[in-house]
């Protein structure tokens, strides 16, 4: 624009016809290579859950939905999950749910890895962890370094079990969950014995759920 006159220059119009190109081709979809790492991206928001699989780069598979009725009061973090465990998305298709679950915990949680030197010496879990070393142990595997009973993570004795719970009970849209909610959501995806009391303990000291039920009952 130039003293009130506009002037389509060269750059102008390469950037016009990229963008008609992009708007106008859909995205190509790469070919998986199972030899190769996979890389889960995920999303969510109050109304909509998103994930990508990519390799290299490139999307292999992408998957979207927009949320209602109950799902909308989800959790942050359990939405996260269900973009990735969807029953009839095909980002589950393409990888085992276990795999999912640590793609994704390893980018959220710094030291998620540390997980795997906990497991040996853990009084819950280190002489399941050393069965399971040598074969299935009834529902008890390792996958990756990790122990898992069925689908569900086990998590060692040590602060990333505090860290689990707080994030499950400060995932809702109106507040914190209570000690229920918030067991259900850990429940679905985590397994350690004696949960429940962790979870009752870690309410039981969060100042801002009480407030918010004092204020709510007043």
């Amino acid at each position: 624009m130039k003293k009130g006159t506009f002037e389509w220059t060269p750059s102008a119009e390469r950037a016009f016809e990229t963008l008609k190109k992009k708007l106008c081709e859909a995205p190509i979809l790469a070919l998986p290579n199972f030899d190769q790492p996979f890389e889960v991206e995920c999303d969510a928001s109050g109304v909509g859950v998103g994930a990508v699989l990519l390799q290299g780069g490139r999307p292999i598979a992408y998957f979207s939905e927009k949320l209602g009725g109950a799902r909308m009061r989800y959790s942050t973090y359990d939405k996260e999950f269900y973009a990735v465990e969807g029953k009839s998305n095909v980002v589950a298709d393409a990888l085992s749910t276990r795999h999912c679950m640590i793609t994704i915990l390893d980018a959220k949680f710094l030291g998620f890895e540390l997980l795997k030197e906990l497991y040996h010496d853990d009084e819950d879990f280190g002489g399941l962890m050393k069965k399971c070393e040598e074969g299935v142990d009834g529902s008890f595997m390792v996958q990756e370094g990790f122990l898992f009973k069925g689908n569900k993570l086990c998590v060692p004795k040590c602060s990333h079990r505090r860290f689990l719970v707080k994030e499950a009970h400060q995932g809702g849209l109106a507040g914190h969950f209570g000690v229920a909610k918030t067991y259900d959501i850990l429940r679905e995806h985590f397994y350690w014995p004696k949960m429940f009391g962790d979870v009752k303990d870690v309410i039981a000291h969060c100042g801002a759920y009480h407030r918010a039920n004092s204020q709510f009952r007043e």
